[in-house]
């Protein structure tokens, strides 16, 4: 059954958005569980990864230090873009904390299996995926405030407990899948494990789209322009990094561009307390994000391109 389910997961999931909209009801006893289901779903992803094999490349000479930078500049220093293009664009204030917020968050877990769909090299997707998750409960804590000021809505220490306490249970989850099916059988039912996946990212969706219909219709203009932004910071921030790192000579520049662009916005909203704009662009952010692989073409290097 679970392989079933495995082989129609880009079927699956979407159907968690379909009955919120169909089962408000439903949606709403679920909302509650929106902490734990981002942590499970960061296990999930979490669980195909080999956490030593990761470790040694990322800790091998040179490549700590690269892995460490890049991430600084995508976490705080891409937050602290968005926050001065909003504030000189007047957006919304009630929009910064959302915005601001997407910045801070680290790669999805699925950022190197995108990568692998595409036919792109996943490794420093993988790595910045990891370095990203280790210094979010440092960086997240530390730049909202400086950021957000009066507008964030909880204490830094309390927030970095809790992105901490997510973000271990997500590991812990990861862990204990791959010590008690192992990672030879998780790999070998592929599949299953796609099927789990996908009903657990189907209960997500379910939870995150609570009372979507109605906060779109209370502000159409405001959902239009979220969705703008939600396209911007994913898929043109993907494009984008991509060519700018090819341009630098990077081998792995469409990989970076991956996991820059696709981000565990969801992370922040689960945390922090309940704030209708963050969970609506957080909805937003997940549909231009589940059409990244439709970015494949664009990606590929121009050798492969033109093969």
């Amino acid at each position: 059954m679970l392989a079933w389910i495995g082989g129609r997961a880009r079927w699956v999931m979407p159907a968690g958005i379909l009955l919120a909209i169909l089962l408000p009801q439903l949606a709403a006893l679920v909302r509650p569980a929106l902490p734990v289901l981002v942590c499970l779903t960061l296990g999930l992803g979490m669980a195909r990864l080999d956490p030593g094999a990761v470790l040694r490349g990322a800790l091998a000479p040179g490549r700590a230090g690269l892995l460490i930078g890049l991430t600084l500049l995508l976490l705080p220093g891409w937050a602290l873009a968005v926050w001065l293009v909003a504030r000189a664009a007047g957006l919304p204030s009630d929009w910064l904390p959302a915005l601001v917020q997407a910045g801070l968050a680290p790669p999805i877990a699925s950022a190197a299996g995108l990568c692998l769909i595409m036919g792109l090299r996943a490794r420093l997707a993988l790595e910045l995926t990891l370095t990203g998750t280790l210094l979010t409960p440092l960086v997240g804590p530390a730049m909202l405030p400086l950021l957000l000021g009066a507008d964030l809505p909880l204490a830094a220490g309390p927030l970095a407990l809790r992105l901490m306490l997510t973000l271990t249970g997500a590991v812990a989850v990861a862990l204990i899948l791959r010590v008690v099916a192992g990672p030879a059988r998780i790999a070998a039912a592929g599949r299953s494990f796609d099927g789990i996946v996908a009903l657990a990212m189907a209960a997500f969706f379910l939870a995150l789209f609570d009372g979507f219909v109605d906060l779109v219709a209370a502000d159409p203009a405001r959902a239009a322009g979220l969705a703008l932004a939600a396209v911007i910071l994913n898929t043109a921030t993907v494009l984008a990094v991509a060519r700018i790192g090819r341009a630098a000579g990077m081998a792995e520049a469409s990989g970076l561009g991956v996991a820059a662009g696709n981000r565990t916005v969801a992370l922040y909203l689960a945390v922090l307390p309940p704030d209708p704009v963050a969970q609506l662009f957080t909805a937003l952010y997940q549909i231009p994000m589940s059409l990244t692989p439709a970015l494949g073409r664009w990606l590929q290097p121009p050798s492969a391109a033109s093969a």
